[in-house]
């Protein structure tokens, strides 16, 4: 069972966590006193998971919006069929919740399990709202935030929608190119045994598939590094990407 720590709000005990979450866009930016008030108990929270435990189950009410502060954390969501699909990776500095704020069922979308120990912030509702009513820069950053998630998830839409491998893979390595400045390399962020549970295939579906591509000259693979050789292999890609708006 995870261990569960008060947060004690004065500036010596509060740098630690500050230092780890301004670095998130939701909370950037924001003044010490909006700081002190966000992170202020009893609305604030500390547990610490270890590796294997599950921090939140899938269905489970969800008191608040919560912030990774050390460590990683694996989400998986149970399908009908009784799969666990892998939704995300949540490491240090990632958050979940926001977007939950006025919704009527507050609940636990997918089940979080550590990946290694981890500590977790958990800020209640009512905490995020008290704070977006006095502070314009935790305003803005929150619209921000939410703006960004609305278009992840399109695009994560626009990937599952896709039938055959080959595009679903195309998608995933035309928004990882964007990520790299346009650059033609990707450095891929996480094993391919993740991105295929990402993508909804089987690790040898996504090998293979990739390994196809680099026959025909399509991209070239060293390990976690692709290289584009052509950037024509995107076209007519934008079509698919219409499908969740």
């Amino acid at each position: 069972m995870f261990r569960l720590q008060p947060v004690v709000n004065n500036n010596n005990d509060l740098e630690p966590i500050r230092a780890a979450i301004e670095k998130h866009q939701l909370f950037s930016g924001l003044s010490a006193d909006d700081m002190k008030l966000l992170l202020a108990p009893p609305g604030c929270r500390i547990n610490v998971v270890e590796k294997g435990e599950m921090f939140a189950q899938q269905g489970e009410s969800c008191p608040g919006v919560v912030v990774v502060v050390e460590g990683q954390f694996s989400a998986h969501r149970i399908a009908v069929s009784g799969e666990a699909i892998l939704v995300k990776k949540f490491a240090a500095g990632d958050c979940m919740g926001p977007a939950m704020l006025y919704a009527k069922n507050k609940i636990y979308p997918f089940t979080m399990t550590a990946d290694c120990c981890s500590t977790v912030l958990t800020i209640t509702f009512v905490q995020i709202e008290a704070v977006l009513r006095c502070s314009l820069v935790f305003n803005n950053n929150y619209i921000r935030f939410l703006s960004g998630r609305i278009d992840h998830f399109r695009r994560k839409l626009a990937v599952l929608a896709q039938k055959d491998a080959r595009t679903r893979i195309l998608l995933y390595l035309k928004q990882e190119l964007e990520s790299a400045n346009g650059s033609g390399l990707i450095k891929l962020r996480h094993s391919k045994t993740v991105i295929a549970q990402m993508l909804g295939l089987a690790r040898p579906s996504l090998v293979r598939e990739l390994g196809r591509m680099s026959d025909e000259g399509l991209i070239s693979v060293d390990g976690r590094l692709i290289l584009v050789n052509s950037p024509a292999i995107f076209d007519g890609l934008a079509d698919f990407e219409q499908v969740a708006e």
